[in-house]
């Protein structure tokens, strides 16, 4: 796929556009959000299961989930599967409601940076291993567009440009101007390289609602999927 290359791969109207719209108000209307980056491994295996049953619940009203089209095609294309972690299954399909006003800052996401132990975190060596696999469900007609950097900081780097009222977060006024910026459209399915740079600008006026997970494609070519 994106084998170190700047830039996405889109694949438009992936989703029905009015199945999109009326997922995206239920999502909004239960205020969603698959964030679990806060908890224990035990906790997090522990919710898993019931985290994946809620979006499948939620979705199931409005036509077909657009976590199991797209984990169907990945399965067809790649033979991907579920990453797991202690035997079990990990999470996978993190819904985002992001909010007039918000944002989310550039910042880098690797899976050996947050578990160097794990076996399949050791086999992402190749360039564009791991991939973010984001579905668009609504769009801000101003604002959220996904911003990426071709270049790939150092931890040492990330600590110096962080900003000092987030935990993850680069300071944009310290980056160059981003190599590559698109406009989702609703429906819209992108992958992009989450090892680089990237980030969301402030959306204004209705929020900006995705699912997303990870695609992680081993050097061994074995393909698996998380949140």
């Amino acid at each position: 796929m994106l084998r170190g290359e700047i830039g996405a791969l889109i694949i438009e109207k992936f989703i029905d556009v009015q199945q999109a719209k009326n997922t995206a108000l239920s999502f909004e209307n239960v205020s969603a959000n698959g964030a679990l980056s806060s908890e224990s491994i035990a906790e997090y295996l522990e919710r898993a299961a019931r985290f994946s049953s809620a979006i499948e619940e939620i979705c199931s009203p409005h036509g077909e989930s657009p976590m199991t089209k797209v984990q169907r095609l990945l399965g067809a294309v790649l033979r991907a599967r579920r990453l797991e972690l202690q035997g079990r299954e990990m999470f996978a399909g993190l819904v985002r409601v992001v909010r007039k006003g918000g944002e989310i800052l550039p910042h880098q996401d690797e899976l050996g940076e947050d578990m160097p132990d794990l076996d399949f975190a050791k086999r992402l060596t190749l360039p564009g291993g791991q991939l973010a696999v984001n579905m668009y469900l609504q769009v801000p007609a101003e604002g959220g567009e996904l911003q990426l950097w071709r270049d790939k900081y150092t931890a040492a780097q990330i600590a110096n440009l962080r900003m000092p009222s987030s935990d993850y977060g680069i300071n944009p006024a310290l980056l160059p101007q981003p190599d590559a910026v698109i406009k989702p459209r609703i429906g819209d399915l992108i992958f992009f390289d989450t090892s680089r740079m990237h980030a969301v600008t402030k959306a204004n006026g209705i929020a900006r609602v995705s699912i997303s997970f990870f695609l992680g494609i081993g050097s061994d070519g074995e393909a698996r999927y998380w949140s």
